[in-house]
């Protein structure tokens, strides 16, 4: 029910990462960040991982590890009209890369609000 709880919960059990619903990752951006700072990895499952752009936003800018989706096809280029602009596997690894840049300059991608 508070995913920052859950987040809590995880790093200080051992737990390796956590599965949220998607709409609210999209509301609240910031905790992408917090988990992967927290050593967590991060899935989403729910009807915003229909769209093949918000998946995308997901795994190429916020670093999420997976998403459930119901549609495979879709994400391979699929007949559905919407198309998937890159194919999972290639937006994690541009999504890696773009870290390891931003490590390497001393860029944070931290939000305002993850320092309260």
């Amino acid at each position: 029910r508070d995913p920052v709880a859950a987040a809590e919960f995880c790093s200080r059990n051992g737990i390796e990462g956590l599965c949220l619903e998607a709409s609210w990752l999209h509301e609240n951006y910031y905790f992408a960040d917090h988990c992967r700072r927290a050593g967590l990895t991060l899935y989403t499952y729910g009807a915003e991982n229909n769209k093949t752009s918000r998946v995308e936003m997901q795994m190429r800018h916020m670093g999420v590890a997976g998403c459930i989706v119901d549609n495979i096809g879709r994400f391979r280029g699929g007949a559905d009209g919407e198309g998937a602009e890159m194919s999972l596997a290639e937006a994690r690894k541009l999504w890696s890369s773009s870290q390891t840049a931003a490590s390497s300059s001393g860029f944070s991608t931290a939000s305002s609000s993850d320092a309260n």
